[in-house]
């Protein structure tokens, strides 16, 4: 899907930024149409949120950011045992066990990449389920609670504003933390096996 701000969106604090320039778009959508009361103002008003408001799409890619990096911090913190286990095993056993607990772990991180992936489908599948939700449930609020267009525009003005409260809450993924963390792993395996030679 083409995004004005396709390059921005490529690591964790331009995705911030997309949400924001999504939720202030909206805003200024919704203050077009709270301006005018025609149906040319509430075309016009629109605008601004079909051209900059792509956050649904902008939320599955931090989810999935979200994902890779618990991914790699589970992958380190399994690492870290995996270097105890092997410096306690290689004192006290063959090269026999040694290849065995290789094949375990190969085996563990083939059913890690299936776990990481599943709770990934599952995280987008909820955001999407409370999407649907929400255009269900948001026109029966709106029509109960609100009586006049005017006050359905300032009602939408104000649940803008606090989702622009709960971006900012979100923690931020930097996405070069984790390419340094994978180059000083290479390097450090490098290192070890010319240690070995």
């Amino acid at each position: 899907k083409f995004s004005m701000f396709g390059t921005v969106n490529g690591n964790g604090n331009g995705r911030m930024l997309c949400l924001y320039i999504g939720t202030l778009a909206t805003f200024l959508g919704f203050a077009i149409s709270a301006s005018t009361f025609s149906i040319q103002g509430m075309w016009l008003g629109m605008i601004p949120g079909s051209l900059l408001q792509h956050n649904y799409n902008v939320f599955k890619a931090m989810l999935a950011d979200y994902h890779e990096e618990i991914s790699q911090f589970n992958k380190s913190v399994e690492g870290e045992k995996n270097s105890i286990n092997k410096s306690d095993a290689q004192s006290s056993t063959s090269t026999n066990d040694e290849n065995e607990n290789e094949n375990e772990n190969e085996n563990g991180n083939e059913s890690d990449k299936d776990a990481s992936s599943s709770e990934r489908a599952g995280s987008v599948g909820k955001l999407g389920m409370s999407v649907g939700i929400a255009f269900m449930l948001g026109p029966l609020v709106g029509a109960t609670i609100v009586k006049s267009y005017r006050g359905a525009v300032m009602f939408a003005m104000v649940l803008t504003s606090l989702s622009t409260i709960f971006i900012a809450k979100m923690p931020q993924i930097e996405k070069s933390s984790v390419k340094e963390e994978k180059q000083m792993n290479m390097n450090s395996a490098a290192q070890d096996t010319n240690n070995e030679n």
